[in-house]
């Protein structure tokens, strides 16, 4: 983490999926990440919120779907691929905008919104 923030002030934050839940995760980040959004101060299910749920999932799971694959092993291989191409500024420019999304579920009362 510290290398892709390139020595940049940032924040690590987490979806809720079971995973990140763990104890001993919640243990290390908070140990050893700073400024690590904890688990308990995250709102649930907010994908609205998340630049991996509204971003990069949804360009994965568009490439993906675009042909059948034959097993697990092809499909972790062209995610890989799909994560290692995609474009940098644009990741960039998507996290970037993680306070105008919060202030949008804020504006609509934590409805959907586009």
């Amino acid at each position: 983490m510290k290398q892709v923030a390139n020595g940049r002030h940032f924040i690590f934050q987490q979806d809720g999926a079971p995973a990140h839940n763990a104890k001993k995760v919640q243990e290390f980040l908070s140990v050893n990440v700073p400024e690590f959004w904890s688990k308990k101060i995250w709102p649930p299910s907010s994908p609205d919120a998340n630049s991996l749920d509204y971003y990069v999932w949804s360009i994965c799971e568009r490439e993906v779907n675009k042909q059948p694959h034959s097993n697990k092993e092809a499909v972790k291989a062209k995610i890989e691929n799909i994560m290692m191409s995609m474009d940098k500024e644009k990741l960039i420019k998507a996290c970037s905008r993680f306070r105008s999304r919060i202030e949008s579920i804020i504006a609509a009362n934590g409805d959907f919104f586009e």
